[in-house]
């Protein structure tokens, strides 16, 4: 009975050594498919070699030798070590090769969005050129005032849908800066009243058009001045703003809230609450509503208007302040926007700050055009001419 399980402890371990040689030369030909090896292929020989030399060993053993215990279970344990290690290895061999293709495939994809983000931003320019000659004719045109009342309406109609136009450009120009990681903000001194009684004047213009409740409170004080990116806070602001405007159908409401929740010697942070009770944002979406162009629904196009990027403007905008933007809703009920900015300090006061004098109306002034396209050089003479 021992003789039986010696002799079969042997022959199974030749058994699987003859399996671990064939795993092994598949194992060989898979790695030489994936690179090229050159004269370093034979590496992968040597190993071949050593395995087979160990099946003879064993092969020698149980035809001439006579081995006990001892041995054949040395040589079967020795088979299954081979096994083991040849199965770790293989493991860890698919790994490193999936990673390879996933980060071949990342970086596929990062090729192409940059090729197509460099395409936008080309084609966004080049359609500037064109429709800022149009919103200038336009407006050239509309000064006449000898224009039949119904050429009157159509150019009008014309300038707002050019100026709708060249706004889609500009987010597109804009989002190819934020995803070539090229947006970089100002840090100068501003006045976020300023800031705030103009979004509001404009804000308001457009409830009112639209038929819609406007309401607007700042709780506590504000300081007179803050440093920051004066241009990039009024985009934010006025992106959400217009956004709660869109989706909002009369009779609707939309508020707007403003506070300085902290400040130290450096740093204020402020807080703007932007409410609506407008369509409302599904929950399954909300995760998707600060990707570039995305809509919830394809029909709000035509309904709404919008390309999808004003919001992911904005939480790149607010990112880059180091602030978060939060949002609620309940679908058809209402909509919150919570956006957090960290401002520098700035202790200087209005009263800090002289008014600039304005120049005599009377006194003559050189205007210097700097102009590459013909047709934008005649329009800004003819304006200026006005």
């Amino acid at each position: 009975m021992l003789n039986w399980l010696i002799y079969g402890m042997v022959y199974l371990g030749s058994a699987l050594m003859v399996y671990n040689v064939y795993s092994y030369i598949q194992y060989a030909r898979s790695l030489q498919k994936t690179k090229d090896w050159g004269n370093a292929r034979r590496v992968l020989n040597i190993p071949i070699f050593l395995l087979v030399f160990f099946l003879l060993g064993y092969l020698f053993v149980g035809i001439l030798g006579h081995p006990d215990l001892v041995v054949a279970g040395i040589l079967f344990g020795g088979s299954i070590f081979v096994f083991i290690i040849f199965k770790i290895l293989r493991f860890i061999t698919d790994r490193v090769q999936e990673n390879e293709h996933l980060e071949a495939k990342i970086q596929a994809a990062e090729e192409i969005s940059r090729s197509k983000t460099a395409f936008l931003s080309r084609v966004s320019h080049e359609m500037r050129t064109p429709m800022n000659a149009i919103i200038g004719l336009d407006t050239i045109a509309l000064k006449n005032p000898d224009l039949p009342e119904e050429t009157r309406v159509q150019l009008e109609k014309i300038g707002t849908s050019a100026g709708h136009l060249l706004g889609l450009i500009d987010n597109v120009l804009e989002m190819s800066t934020i995803e070539s990681n090229s947006m970089e903000l100002v840090k100068e001194r501003f006045s976020l009243k300023k800031i705030l009684n103009h979004l509001n004047e404009l804000i308001r213009n457009e409830c009112i058009e639209k038929g819609l409740e406007y309401q607007t409170t700042v709780i506590g004080n504000l300081n007179d001045f803050y440093i920051g990116d004066e241009k990039r806070v009024r985009q934010m602001l006025l992106n959400t703003l217009e956004n709660a405007v869109k989706f909002t159908p009369a009779p609707g409401k939309v508020t707007f809230t403003i506070e300085q929740t902290a400040q130290n010697e450096e740093e204020c942070t402020l807080r703007f609450i932007i409410s609506d009770t407008g369509v409302g944002i599904s929950e399954e979406f909300i995760p998707k509503l600060f990707s570039a162009f995305s809509q919830e629904d394809s029909s709000s196009t035509n309904r709404y208007g919008g390309s999808g990027l004003g919001m992911a403007i904005t939480k790149n905008i607010v990112e880059k302040m180091n602030g978060r933007i939060a949002v609620e809703s309940e679908k058809d009920i209402r909509t919150t926007f919570t956006i957090t900015v960290i401002f520098g300090r700035s202790d200087e006061t209005e009263d800090d700050v002289p008014e600039t004098e304005a120049e005599p109306a009377e006194r003559e002034s050189r205007v210097l055009i700097a102009e590459d396209i013909d047709l934008n050089a005649e329009i800004l003479t003819d304006l200026l001419d006005m």
